[in-house]
């Protein structure tokens, strides 16, 4: 992985960085708007329904967009590293895993953008109730159960194989030049 061209490394780059922008983005979106749900009865809570739902419109429909386009980008450059770098992901396990966490959790992550294009579009267009909007909100939130965690964890996967690069065969071959 050391000898790739710089249109490679260009796209490595954008990539980490609108990955790890992407990342805490979603973790931000998914504490700060999970409370918004009592988790017993499934509802919204009722001391936001009271609150100026405009102001938390706002500041969902603000964040879905960057987020969303943010992940639309990732997954762009991600891809465009994948083909310019020539990399055999059988030699570089850790990148044939983090390949796959990726091209499998997101057409699910897709599927929660049309949530958020909804919603985005319904209120630029004023025709999202009070009610309506945070109905929304949670379908978006609830909409596949448990993955939301399923996918922090993956992803949090992803960091460590980043980091620590298992599972490459040419580290392997490395280590047995050296004994």
């Amino acid at each position: 992985m050391s000898n790739l061209n710089k249109i490679a490394k260009l796209f490595l780059f954008i990539s980490v960085v609108l990955f790890t922008v992407w990342f805490g983005g979603n973790l931000t979106r998914s504490f700060a708007f999970f409370q918004l749900i009592d988790p017993e009865t499934q509802s919204i809570k009722q001391n936001f329904l009271k609150l100026s739902s405009e102001s938390i419109f706002a500041v969902y429909k603000v964040t879905a967009a960057l987020i969303d386009i943010i992940f639309i980008l990732f997954i762009v450059s991600y891809l465009v590293f994948i083909i310019n770098s020539r990399i055999k992901l059988k030699e570089e396990g850790w990148l044939f895993i983090t390949t796959i966490i990726i091209v499998v959790t997101a057409p699910f992550e897709i599927y929660l953008i049309s949530f958020d294009y909804k919603f985005i579009i319904n209120h630029i267009y004023s025709l999202l109730s009070s009610e309506a909007g945070f109905i929304l909100i949670k379908n978006r939130l609830l909409s596949l159960g448990s993955f939301p965690l399923i996918e922090i964890l993956s992803y949090f996967a992803i960091i460590f194989l980043w980091i620590y690069k298992p599972f490459s065969m040419s580290s392997g071959e490395d280590k047995r030049k050296r004994i």
